[in-house]
């Protein structure tokens, strides 16, 4: 969008600051990632803004290059958990493939990986979880071996 909102306010601890991708009617795939340094984690929080991915994989890699993980829906913004499973991986991240509607663009406040349990990190049914204060609907699909497009 600007430098107002560069790829390192999405992982800044301020949920004041954001990550904005470029504006483009034709806006295509967008990859944002962080390398954790080797840690071990299991769980990703993805504070969305107006401009959320309808559809994106969330996903884990040893090499930052060939990523593992799932794909997920959801339909409205705001805070979402994602239990992963445990994995001591180098880069985590996600792959936005559908924007909102109305939006030409991909954003979220914050994007933090946990490496212990914390409460409300996925429904009862298994699937992500919206977390407070709004409601949305979500769903996923494992896959193995993803190579996002640079």
């Amino acid at each position: 969008e600007s430098s107002s909102y560069p790829a390192s306010a999405g992982n800044d601890g301020n949920t004041g600051t954001r990550w904005s991708s470029r504006h483009s009617s034709t806006l295509g795939d967008e990859w944002w990632w962080v390398n954790t340094g080797g840690s071990t984690y299991d769980r990703v929080i993805i504070r969305w803004e107006a401009a959320y991915a309808t559809q994106h994989f969330v996903g884990w890699s040893s090499d930052c290059s060939n990523f593992s993980g799932y794909w997920y829906s959801i339909s409205a913004p705001g805070n979402y958990g994602y239990q992963i499973g445990s994995h001591n991986a180098q880069c985590v991240g996600v792959l936005m493939r559908t924007r909102a509607s109305q939006m030409n663009n991909y954003s979220f406040y914050e994007f933090e990986v946990y490496n212990a349990a914390w409460p409300g990190a996925m429904g009862p049914d298994g699937q992500p979880e919206k977390l407070p204060p709004a409601e949305g609907n979500s769903s996923q699909e494992k896959i193995q071996g993803y190579t996002p497009e640079p």
